[in-house]
Formats: structure tokens, sequence, C-alpha cells
């Protein structure tokens, strides 16, 4: 069996506004990997091709008054990272691998003028 997990990153707001200027381009704020504040199981395969299939390419970023929240999934048998677009405030936008959007972090900042 190969599983897909949900994993969701909770970043206090203040901490977030710091770390995306202090690390511009980068949809998480910082240049290395956060680890998940939560992780879900989001559904079971037969194999690792039919989960890489299934899974969702797209990282989700919500932004409120009090955190930033990123949800991404992986599958944890596979060291690939498969998402390669962001959705943010109804836009989709480019991702690297290291979670950096230049498209992305404009919307960002945008979005708190």
């Amino acid at each position: 069996m190969t599983n897909i997990i949900r994993a969701v990153i909770r970043i206090d707001i203040e901490d977030y506004l710091k770390g995306i200027k202090n690390h511009p381009g980068y949809i998480d704020g910082t240049d290395t990997f956060f680890a998940p504040s939560e992780e879900r199981e989001v559904g079971d395969y037969d194999t690792l091709e039919e989960a890489e299939a299934a899974i969702d390419r797209t990282v989700d970023l919500t932004i409120t008054d009090d955190e930033a929240v990123i949800e991404y999934e992986y599958i944890p048998e596979s060291e690939e990272l498969y998402f390669n677009e962001v959705y943010f405030s109804g836009s989709v936008y480019p991702l690297d691998t290291d979670m950096s959007s230049e498209s992305c972090y404009e919307a960002i900042m945008k979005s708190f003028n």
C-alpha cells in the first residue's frame, strides 16, 4: 500500500511577515523546509504509480489575520516533491520545489498593502 499524506504548516502571522520579508520569493517565508504542524492521510493506493497519478500537485496558501496556512500532499515512500503550483487568493502561480514563486510572492505582498 502507498499512502498520500496532506501536510499542513501553520505559521503565526507576525513570524510569517518577518519571514517573507527576509526571504523574498519563498511563499513559506524561509529558505529551508518547514516541518508540518499536522498531517492527514488522504488515501491508500496499491502502487506508487497509482498514488502519483492521484496526488494533488497544488499547494494551497491561505493567509488570515492570525496565521498563514500552507497545505500540500506528499507520498512518504517517495523522496520526490510533487507540487508545481500554488493556489493563493483565487489565483494559481508557478512554484518550484523550494516553495519559491516570485509571482505569488508579489501577490502576497500586495495583499498586505
